[in-house]
């Protein structure tokens, strides 16, 4: 069995336009770990919400109004393979990245 988890240099739940994510992708495993590639993926969105001083007015449009997705951005950590171990029973592989948030 193997576990996989995601550390962020900075944990904060709102990322904007310019900003740098910063972390490391640790894989924890008791043996060689065969996988189809590692992925990072980011996604953002915003949905709308109803203030009290625009209720009735936007009430029509609210239930058709879908999120709408401002960043949809990949990054290849690891192209498909194996992760061997070394001596030790378990073994650790991390994955530095870094990428900008960017709204194209």
């Amino acid at each position: 069995m193997a576990t996989l988890e995601i550390r962020l240099k900075r944990v904060n739940k709102i990322y904007y336009e310019g900003d740098i994510v910063k972390g490391v992708i640790v894989v924890q495993s008791r043996g060689e770990l065969p996988h189809n590639g590692i992925m990072l993926s980011m996604e953002g969105a915003v949905n709308l919400q109803l203030s009290a001083k625009s209720v009735g007015v936007f009430e029509a449009f609210y239930n058709s109004l879908k999120p709408i997705q401002l960043v949809n951005y990949s990054l290849e950590i690891a192209k498909p393979g194996k992760l061997y171990h070394s001596i030790l029973v378990i073994f650790v592989k991390c994955f530095i990245f870094v990428f900008v948030i960017c709204m194209w």
